[in-house]
C-alpha cells in the first residue's frame, strides 16, 4: 500500500458552534452544500493508476477499506499537469444518483459499498445509478478555502464524468436562498446541511427522542454482515 494511503485517515469537520452562526453571514465567509454520502480518500496518480479508499480501518485486514473497484470510472481519473504533474490527495464525499438526479439515501450508498466488488456493480448497473464524487478538500493544502475550491473546481472540470464540486454561496441572500432550499427538500443532493468555509458544518436535521420498539437484522444482499448484525430498528415517539 502506498505510504501516503497508510497515513490518511479521518479528518473530522467539526460542527459550528450555536454561538458563532453569526459566522455565516459574514460577507468574507461562503457556505457550500453539505452531503450525505461516504467519505472518501481520493489518490489520484497521472500514470492513470488513482484508487479511493474509505476513512474507516478493516476489522479484517487492519488497513483502509479500498472502495476503488466499486466505483466505475474513478480510475481514469488525472489531475491537469498544470497542477501537478504526478497527482494529488484529495477529499471527497460518494454519493450515487439516480435517474432523476437525486442522492441515494445513505444506508442505500453504504449497503452498496459494504457488498463485495460483484454485487456492488451488479446494484449500480440495475439501479441505473451514476456514480459522483463531489471533491471538498486537497490533503496537505494550508491555503485558505476559496484558493483550494478553485483548485478543485478546476480538477472537478477535468473530470466531469464523476467529480464535481459542491454550490457556493456568498452573499447573504445566496446564503439564505441555499439554505431555505436544502431545508425544503428543494435541493436535489442534499437536506443535510452546510459548510462554512470548507471547516465547519451545520446539521439541518431534525433530532427526537425516541422510544426503541425492536431491532431487525441487515437485509442487503451480498453485504458481509446479511443476517448477522443489526441493520436497524423500529421506534415510536411516545
Amino acid at each position: 500500500m502506498d505510504m501516503d494511503i497508510k497515513h490518511r485517515g479521518k479528518e473530522r469537520i467539526p460542527y459550528l458552534r450555536k454561538n458563532e452562526f453569526q459566522k455565516i453571514f459574514n460577507p468574507e465567509s461562503v457556505i457550500a452544500e453539505k452531503l450525505d454520502g461516504a467519505l472518501t480518500n481520493l489518490f489520484i496518480r497521472n500514470d492513470k493508476n488513482t484508487t479511493a479508499f474509505s476513512h474507516r480501518i478493516s476489522k479484517k485486514t487492519n488497513q483502509f477499506i479500498e472502495h476503488t473497484s466499486k466505483i466505475p470510472g474513478i480510475e481514469s481519473t488525472t489531475i491537469p499537469t498544470y497542477i501537478n504533474e504526478k497527482g494529488l490527495d484529495l477529499k471527497g464525499e460518494l454519493v450515487f444518483l439516480d435517474n432523476a438526479g437525486k442522492v441515494l439515501p445513505h444506508n442505500e450508498i453504504s449497503g452498496i459499498l459494504n457488498s463485495n466488488t460483484d454485487n456492488a456493480i451488479k446494484k449500480i448497473k440495475e439501479g441505473n445509478l451514476t456514480p459522483k464524487v463531489m471533491l471538498f478538500d486537497i490533503w496537505d493544502d494550508k491555503r485558505p478555502y476559496t484558493d483550494k475550491y478553485k483548485t478543485l473546481e478546476e480538477i472537478a472540470n477535468h473530470n466531469s464524468h464523476i467529480f464535481f464540486v459542491p454550490k457556493l454561496a456568498r452573499g447573504e441572500e445566496e446564503k439564505r436562498q441555499m439554505m431555505d432550499e436544502i431545508k425544503s427538500g428543494k435541493n436535489p443532493l442534499t437536506e443535510e446541511g452546510i459548510i462554512l468555509d470548507g471547516s465547519k458544518k451545520v446539521k439541518f436535521r431534525r433530532y427526537s427522542d425516541v422510544y426503541i420498539k425492536n431491532f431487525f437484522m441487515t437485509k442487503t444482499p451480498g453485504s458481509k454482515y446479511e443476517g448477522s448484525a443489526v441493520g436497524g430498528f423500529w421506534y415510536s415517539l411516545t
